[in-house]
């Protein structure tokens, strides 16, 4: 079932909204995690360099998100060297980076197209300045994994402490990884 949407870039007037998108798709990996903690993060996030957000809204509601952050190499590697195994595995890429942070629908308007729509529109505006964009996902949610890979996203050999992420990397442009 198609529905009208639209795609609209974050604004901070767009902040509490877009925690609470936040806080819901990825309770999942943390249900601990209150709206507070969820909207303190978010609003570290939003002041890195490199920083940029998508939400999609269907009428006057806002029904997903996509965020991203420029990162390096290291601070990838620092980032996920303690939550995924084996360490010696974990990326440290050259080149341009960006932490594909957060991206989903709220669950009631999953199925639609719209998490296609929202990375199709999250791409176009990362790859043309980075050389590769790295992202966890809800390992448990195959659809996700299916949508990502159908978009040149690979998946790495690394376990998440809670076995419940998976992480992925599509590489851009010309940089290869490195350990």
């Amino acid at each position: 079932m198609s529905v009208a949407f639209e795609i609209v870039p974050y604004s901070p007037e767009l902040l509490h909204v877009t925690g609470q998108i936040i806080q819901e798709v990825s309770s999942v990996l943390d249900s601990t995690l209150g709206l507070s903690d969820t909207l303190a993060r978010f609003q570290s996030d939003a002041s890195r360099e490199g920083f940029g957000g998508l939400l999609v809204r269907v009428g006057e509601r806002y029904v997903g998100a996509s965020v991203w952050f420029d990162v390096t190499g290291r601070e990838l590697n620092d980032r996920w060297r303690p939550r995924y195994t084996p360490r010696e595995k974990v990326p440290s890429p050259a080149g341009s980076g960006v932490l594909l942070h957060v991206m989903g629908i709220l669950p009631k308007w999953r199925g639609r197209g719209l998490g296609r729509a929202l990375l199709e529109a999250s791409l176009a505006q990362i790859e043309p300045t980075h050389d590769w964009i790295a992202m966890s996902l809800v390992s448990e949610s195959p659809a996700a994994v299916s949508l990502f890979q159908n978009y040149g996203f690979e998946a790495l050999p690394l376990v998440s402490s809670n076995r419940r992420s998976l992480c992925v990397m599509k590489f851009t442009r010309q940089a290869e990884p490195h350990q």
